[in-house]
């Protein structure tokens, strides 16, 4: 997990002397999904990213490459719509990030190749998956979308909160987060 409570508390206190505060965060988490039972995913990363490199027998490869891979690449959904997890260049379009990286990290691992699915946005990511478009992604976990979707767990934990006048009477997410609150 990734925490910035120290950022955060580096900002509010730059946020203060400009008339705002920080309300304290909301921890979301964001989790690798695929395609298959959530309990398959977290015996196949185990497999692979730990086990393997503590066991004398290698994993079977080949069951692994058909499980995450049914078409022979490993397809990973980027969404470049989140700047904390992947961007596209300016000048360059190539996409890079953290979920750039543990793609092709998981591809290197699995011998595959990978095929990097740009997409805009969380909410187009996740209809694509409905569709069979890609084989990993990486998404806020979300019960509605675990309708479609099975995730392991979180690989990052994000802090969200607002800015409010230094003066409010708001403290937590939680108290804003309540009928009758405008933000």
């Amino acid at each position: 997990m990734c925490r910035s409570r120290t950022r955060l508390r580096r900002y509010a206190g730059d946020f203060a002397a400009s008339g705002v505060s920080a309300v304290q965060p909301r921890t979301a988490s964001v989790g690798y999904i695929g395609r298959m039972a959530a309990p398959t995913i977290l015996k196949i990363c185990a497999g692979v990213l730990a086990v393997s490199a503590t066991l004398a027998q290698p994993p079977d490869l080949a069951a692994l490459r058909a499980e995450f891979a049914p078409t022979g690449k490993l397809r990973a959904a980027i969404n470049h719509g989140n700047p904390v997890l992947a961007a596209r260049d300016a000048s360059t379009g190539e996409l890079r990030g953290v979920t750039v990286d543990l793609s092709r990290e998981l591809g290197r691992r699995l011998g595959l190749a990978v095929e990097l699915l740009p997409f805009d946005a969380a909410g187009k990511v996740s209809a694509a998956a409905r569709a069979g478009v890609w084989d990993v992604a990486f998404l806020a976990i979300d019960p509605e979308r675990a309708q479609d979707i099975d995730y392991t767990a979180p690989c990052v934990a994000l802090e969200g909160t607002y800015l409010v006048p230094a003066g409010s009477k708001l403290r937590s997410v939680e108290e804003a987060d309540q009928t009758g609150v405008r933000i």
